[in-house]
């Protein structure tokens, strides 16, 4: 039920960013319906990479491939909470850091998947998981900067998506029952804000391999 919970997060979110741009959106048409069974497909297609990711940033990966630098930049609770892993923290908090991570992570990547149309993306049967891996990996440290002519493009609707989604869902548990305090907080908006790019940039990457069949000769 996982998608199912990002995509009512993502709707929240979008219905606060068109009450602030003044526009509307029919969440009841066909075509969004369409929309929605097609990113689930690719949704599960890639929870394995988004996984993998996601154990990173909570600090609890056992792949020994994964660069120590790439761990230093991603494990959440080591730079904001001074603890090697989530493994570390106790309950309620760690259910919330747990969470936080991976919803906006997630939301990023169903953004993508609902706001772009791609004409190939049926096509998840093109996709290799292992070159799809290697090419979004370290695109993923800078999606926010990456991302920035896409988020353009896109009316900066992929960046209110965001804002929302913090206003809402992350902001008040980083003040409250976790406490981190404004200036940390700010590094952690900056975090989140690259995390959620991360997965909008994860859905680009997957468009464009079905759109020409990747080879271990390409890279």
């Amino acid at each position: 039920m996982i998608f199912e919970e990002i995509v009512d997060q993502f709707e929240v979110s979008v219905k606060s960013v068109l009450i602030k741009i003044g526009s509307k959106f029919d969440f009841d048409n066909q075509d969004y319906a369409s929309e929605k069974v097609l990113a689930k497909v690719v949704f599960d297609n890639l929870q394995p990479i988004s996984d993998l990711f996601l154990s990173v940033a909570l600090g609890v990966d056992r792949d020994s491939n994964i660069e120590p630098d790439f761990r230093t930049v991603m494990n959440f609770p080591k730079r904001f909470l001074k603890i090697p892993s989530i493994e570390f923290v106790p309950e309620p908090s760690r259910k919330i850091i747990e969470n936080i991570l991976r919803n906006t992570f997630l939301l990023g990547l169903t953004s993508h998947l609902i706001f772009q149309k791609f004409p190939s993306r049926p096509q998840v049967y093109l996709i290799d998981q292992s070159i799809l891996l290697r090419s979004w990996w370290l695109e993923s440290l800078v999606s926010d900067t990456l991302m920035k002519d896409y988020n353009k493009k896109l009316a900066n609707i992929p960046s209110f998506v965001f804002e929302a989604h913090y206003a809402l869902r992350i902001e008040p548990y980083l003040k409250k029952p976790l406490k981190i305090g404004f200036m940390l907080r700010s590094r952690c908006y900056s975090y989140l804000n690259n995390l959620f790019f991360a997965g909008a940039r994860l859905g680009m990457c997957f468009d464009l391999m079905t759109l020409k069949p990747a080879s271990s000769s390409d890279t």
